[in-house]
């Protein structure tokens, strides 16, 4: 079962769920199977009409390894791991700049310098 909801909340989900199904190269029918709903509730969430029920989202979240706030828009953070999204909501920095933490920690600094100044040549 699906809800009607106002436009400004449903945009930022479906934009989300359009572009993890994308990413992952999952059509709307594979992923009905997978969340227990039909094709056309998958068609709804992808285009606005509405949005999922709570039992849904969680699924979602989970398929898609992301949190349930990154759907809702709450947060540009995709991660399900509080301390990588703490990191980054703290600090205003992306994903990809704790993740280089891990990788190369030589260029770790770069990277967060570049991503500090590119947030803010978009403020400006």
């Amino acid at each position: 079962m699906t809800r009607k909801v106002n436009r400004s909340f449903s945009k930022i989900f479906s934009q989300r769920l359009n572009f993890l199904m994308k990413n992952k190269k999952i059509k709307s029918v594979e992923l009905a199977k997978i969340l227990g709903v039909t094709p056309q509730s998958v068609g709804q969430f992808k285009t606005e009409v509405s949005v999922p029920k709570i039992e849904t989202l969680i699924k979602l979240a989970n398929f898609f390894d992301v949190s349930i706030d990154y759907l809702l828009g709450r947060t540009d953070v995709k991660t399900t791991d509080i301390s990588v999204r703490l990191i980054c909501e703290y600090l205003h920095i992306t994903e990809e700049c704790v993740n280089q933490l891990h990788t190369n920690k030589e260029n770790f600094l770069k990277t967060i310098v570049d991503d500090f100044s590119n947030k803010l040549k978009s403020m400006f």
